[in-house]
């Protein structure tokens, strides 16, 4: 306490006046007025966000039921899905799979080609056979320099 007199002996007498009345009105409870319009005020815009994001939320909603109902989505029938799993498990399904697609080393002259599709042939969890199809001609870079 005697360092803060200490302190406040070289402030003006006019400012020590505005400080102390600072200090107790922040030590007392808010104004009546002011707590009143804090409460009305801080509670209107907590009700208006919520409807706001209530509106967003609806809209999503709708606009994915639409989208949905545009592009005829179906729902999955879980049963056929587990009749198919188990069939391909015990080996009476043989599936097979394809990937297409361009698989290039990339050298600074050329590009080799490494291999354009594959075809696997799977049953229960595994590959009974496949068939690469290579590509057969090469590309060659320009750079302009």
């Amino acid at each position: 306490m005697a360092g803060e007199e200490e302190t406040l002996s070289a402030i003006p007498e006019m400012l020590k006046e505005r400080i102390e009345l600072v200090e107790g009105s922040i030590e007392e409870a808010p104004h009546p007025f002011i707590y009143r319009i804090l409460m009305e005020e801080g509670t209107k815009h907590v009700i208006e966000e919520y409807i706001r994001r209530r509106s967003a939320i609806k809209a999503r909603k709708a606009s994915e039921e639409e989208m949905a109902s545009f592009l005829q989505v179906k729902k999955v029938d879980k049963g056929l899905v587990k009749e198919l799993a188990r069939k391909f498990e015990s080996g009476e399904l043989t599936v097979v799979g394809v990937d297409a697609g361009v698989n290039c080393l990339n050298l600074e002259v050329a590009y080799v080609p490494l291999c354009c599709a594959v075809a696997a042939l799977c049953t229960a969890f595994d590959v009974v056979d496949h068939i690469p199809k290579a590509m057969t001609g090469l590309e060659a870079r320009h750079h302009n320099i």
